[in-house]
């Protein structure tokens, strides 16, 4: 994408980006082989057809961003981003991506779209009856120190 005047001096700068695309469906791979040296695979496709790949490597190349053509995008993050980048696209939406590369500034995001506090998985079922016999605990501790106080 060319941008005028985007650097000092110049009348156009080349821009390359993916800039707040809704993420519309996400393929997840795992492999091993002895030609890449990544073994988790993240593939995007975002509403204007835009296609991301995300590998994970344990050390990303230096050029960790890159736009092949116009409509391709590859993203190399290091492998202990995996399962947070896996668990907002599994968890959250909407799914909002950004990938760019600005006069030589690189970026990457993945980000959760707005939403209502609370809307995950509830807790377990346990946990929830624990808390609430902890709750109950306590009442009857407050409500029995009150009558010894000669408050209750």
């Amino acid at each position: 994408m060319v941008i005028p005047g985007v650097s000092a001096g110049s009348e156009t700068a080349l821009v390359n980006m993916v800039f707040q695309e809704r993420v519309m469906d996400y393929t997840v791979s795992t492999l091993r082989n002895d030609v890449v040296d990544y073994r988790r695979i993240l593939r995007l496709t975002t509403v204007s057809g835009q296609r991301l790949f995300l590998a994970f490597p344990d050390v990303p190349p230096a050029d960790w961003l890159q736009f092949p053509d116009g409509t391709d995008t590859n993203v190399f993050l290091p492998a202990a981003d995996f399962d947070a980048t896996y668990r907002v696209l599994r968890d959250e939406s909407p799914v909002f991506v950004t990938a760019l590369n600005v006069i030589g500034l690189r970026a990457f995001s993945l980000d959760s779209g707005e939403e209502a506090p609370g809307q995950a998985a509830t807790d377990p079922e346990a946990l929830v009856q624990l808390m609430a016999q902890a709750r109950a605990t306590a009442a009857a501790g407050d409500n029995g120190a009150g009558a010894a106080n000669g408050n209750g």
